[in-house]
This record gives C-alpha cells, structure tokens and sequence, in this order.
C-alpha cells in the first residue's frame, strides 16, 4: 500500500527440517525500514527491502531441507497490518554426494559353497536412505579365461536395488552359484553397480565392475595307459592297448597316440618302423566315448623270419582337446612295447658223413645255418674220437 511515513517490520526464522547452526544461521529478529524518500509524497509501493540469511554448506547428504521466515510485527501495529503471505518456507537443496563402491575388484568362490558375497562400501555422511543397483554381466575380457553361464554356473541378475539405511556403510550383493558335477577350469563373470533413475546424491567409485572367479570342486577325470610296459611275440601280428579313464565322463574324450622308434638305445636293441611294426597304418587319433572308461587299440607288429634280440618301440599317448577337466595323467603317457623273437636259427653240418684218403693232409667241413640272424655269432665245433685216435 501507500505509506507517508517511516514503517518498519521485524522478521523472524525458524527451524524446519533444516536447523539453525547446522544448515542455516538463525534471524531471531530483524528489523527492516522502509524509509520515505520525499516528504511532500510516498515512498513507491512496489519497493522491496531483501534480508541475507546465510546457508551452511556442509558435506552430509542429507536431501532437501526447509525452515520458515515469518513476519512477526509491524512499527504502527494497528494501522500497518501483517499480510496473508506472512509465512513463507525456505528449502535447502542438497548438492552432496556420497560414493559407494565394490571393496574389492576380484572375488573369488568355489561352486561347493554355492553363493559369492561381494561387500558395497558407502563413503560419506548422510541423513538419508542410499540407494544404487547392482547386476552381473558376461565377462567382460574374454582373455582372462573361460567365460561362466548364466544360469549354468551362476544364478544371472537383471538387476537389484541394495539400499543403505542412514548410518549403514556396508552392504552384500549375493550371487547364487551353481554346483555342478562337470569338471572344469576356472570361470569367469563380472558384477556391475550403476546409479538408479533420479538419484543426484549417489556417485559410482572404483572398483565398479569386479570379477568373479568360480573354482571347480568335481574330480578331474585322467586320462592314461593302462599299461605302460608290454610284452608280445613278434607272431602276435598285433599288440594291445587298453586307453583309461579313471572316472567316467559326459563327453566323448578325443586323444592321439603316436608310435614310433626308442631313439637312444642300440641299434640291435631297437624296433624300426616298416621293419618291426607298421605305424603307416596305425590311425593316431582316437575317441572314447560319452560315459565310457576305456577303449582298446591295436598296433600291428611285422612278423619276419630274422633271428633277432628283443626289441623295443614305444606309443605316446597325448590329448590337446581342453575339454574342463580332462588331464593326461603324468608318467602314464608313454607306453614301452617290447617285441621278443620266435624265430629259430639252426647251425648243423652240410652234410651227415664225410670220407677223407688217409692222405689228404688236411680235411674241410662245412657248417651251415637254417634261417638269417641281425646279430653275429660264433659256432664252436670240437672232434672227438672215434676208432681214429686224435695225434695218431
């Protein structure tokens, strides 16, 4: 309205959810003049006097606050009056953040034990509620090892909100994990924490995206000869192999066997392929099947009519599938085959009666073998007497 003369009016603040000496600094009273600029008329209606009231601005999230200014009197009580919009709310908008984080970036976890609690840390002060949301994700490097599946080895989340009570700084994200009874290698999945819709006091830190490693409980299954030394007759035609598993697998298990020569050992002592055995007609690669602990393999051996020492050849046993699980058992991969000799070799005189003049001087007998020999070897022939005397 119109006034002719000085008016004054005192203001007051009080306490809402915001509080006097933490949020704001109290106006218990304060008076504002509203002076006449010309004495022959009035001061201009739409003049307005502010009031500074002074915000404190501290790190606790704490949302938005308000306390109230009121207009509590007037300098002509009776004649200035106190309006309608005496009142008037102030609210504080808060521009703090708290951080909240994963503890660590790596977590790992057998699948015995079923589940994985990963730790959420709340760094900072609030009066309020915190909220953010958590998931898992594929793994994300592909080069730290094999991936695990959801819903085959961990129990997938789309999403789950995790809220911290005010004062509450740590909270658990748990994954579910699933025990299986397949052998495998270690797998791999990521968690994942990101910021809800709407939420402005809340800030992701590091680590953000740990990864969680699944060990494996289940036996590994062995693979290996049952037999590492072996002992056939060269007229066998074939030697026999028995390839074992120590426990049965889900899969069909491929393996390779490689045959071939024992370098090192003297040459009448070793078998040569093409000679001895065949391994040009040996297939190498092998399978045993889904569920099924062993399988047998044949080697063919060359049955010749040499007079020979025993022999040796060995067979490999390798496996490079890396199906989970699925080892070669140490020392239990080479297998020593020796071939002993059937052969006969006979050493006789040419012939069953020899006639010599008394004046031959000298008489020759022959011997002669039945069969051929790899190795030298010495006949010793000593005369006896008969009705000829020996020297005589």
């Amino acid at each position: 309205g119109l006034y002719a003369r000085p008016i004054s009016a005192t203001i007051g603040c009080r306490n809402g959810s915001a509080l006097s000496g933490e949020d704001f600094v109290a106006v218990t009273s304060v008076t504002i003049d509203f002076p006449v600029e010309d004495e022959d008329f009035v001061t201009d209606p739409t003049d307005s006097f502010p009031i500074s009231i002074q915000i404190l601005d501290d790190d606790i999230v704490e949302g938005i606050e308000n306390f109230v200014c009121e207009i509590l009197s007037t300098s002509l009580p009776g004649r200035v009056l106190i309006g309608d919009n005496n009142v008037v709310p102030v609210d504080i908008v808060d521009n703090d953040k708290v951080l909240v984080r994963y503890a660590m970036d790596f977590y790992t976890v057998s699948e015995s034990e079923r589940s994985v609690a990963l730790e959420l840390i709340l760094e900072g002060l609030t009066t309020v509620d915190i909220s953010v949301g958590v998931r898992t994700l594929n793994l994300l490097n592909v080069s730290v090892g094999d991936a695990a599946t959801a819903g085959d080895d961990y129990g997938a989340v789309g999403s789950r909100v995790i809220t911290f009570p005010t004062g509450v700084t740590s909270q658990t994200f748990v994954i579910g994990i699933v025990d299986d009874a397949l052998p495998e290698n270690e797998e791999y999945f990521n968690a994942d924490l990101f910021l809800l819709n709407n939420t402005d006091n809340v800030a992701i830190g590091q680590p953000q995206q740990p990864l969680i490693e699944i060990t494996d409980d289940d036996l590994f299954v062995g693979l290996s000869f049952e037999s590492t030394v072996l002992s056939i007759f060269e007229n066998e035609a074939i030697v026999t192999l028995t390839v074992t598993l120590n426990a049965t697998y889900p899969q069909p298990i491929p393996f390779t066997i490689d045959v071939r020569e024992v370098f090192g050992l003297p040459s009448l002592m070793t078998a040569v392929d093409g000679v001895d055995f065949n391994s040009s007609s040996f297939p190498r690669e092998f399978t045993i099947p889904a569920n099924q602990q062993s399988i047998q393999i044949t080697i063919p051996v060359i049955d010749e009519l040499l007079v020979e020492r025993d022999e040796l050849f060995e067979a490999i046993l390798s496996y490079t599938a890396n199906q989970p699980g699925v080892i070669v058992i140490d020392n239990r991969d080479r297998a020593l085959i020796t071939i002993r000799n059937d052969d006969e070799l006979r050493v006789m005189f040419e012939m069953s009666l020899y006639q010599w003049p008394e004046n031959i001087g000298e008489g020759s007998i022959k011997i002669i073998a039945s069969g051929q020999a790899s190795f030298d070897y010495t006949v010793t022939v000593t005369p006896t007497d008969g009705s000829a005397k020996f020297g005589f």
